[in-house]
């Protein structure tokens, strides 16, 4: 399978799932050859969204391949403590289906 082909599928499992979770006003940053992440505080991410009845913004990362290292949620958490959002990690294996990480 093309390797674009699996974020687009990952991507839209990972957001019917972020539905399921009450988030709403889901914005997924545009995927492109040269820009493939926003970045915020030297941070990459893939998303951005609200969930209903909070008023915190949700900084989200996508993965279909591999959990996240503890250095990185280290500096994921630095950001949300710093910022007030919260930096989630969520991540898409075909056989486990949808984790995420930071909620």
């Amino acid at each position: 399978m093309n390797t674009r082909n699996k974020m687009y599928r990952s991507n839209a499992r990972i957001k019917a799932e972020m539905l399921k979770l009450g988030f709403k006003d889901i914005y997924l940053f545009p995927h492109s050859r040269f820009m493939k992440d926003y970045h915020f505080e030297g941070m990459g991410f893939d998303a951005m969204a609200f969930r209903k009845s909070e008023q915190i913004v949700y900084l989200f990362q996508f993965k279909s391949n591999c959990k996240p290292a503890k250095l990185l949620l280290e500096q994921y958490r630095k950001v949300a403590s710093e910022y007030y959002v919260k930096c989630v990690w969520a991540n898409c294996i075909d056989r486990k289906g949808v984790e995420f990480y930071g909620l």
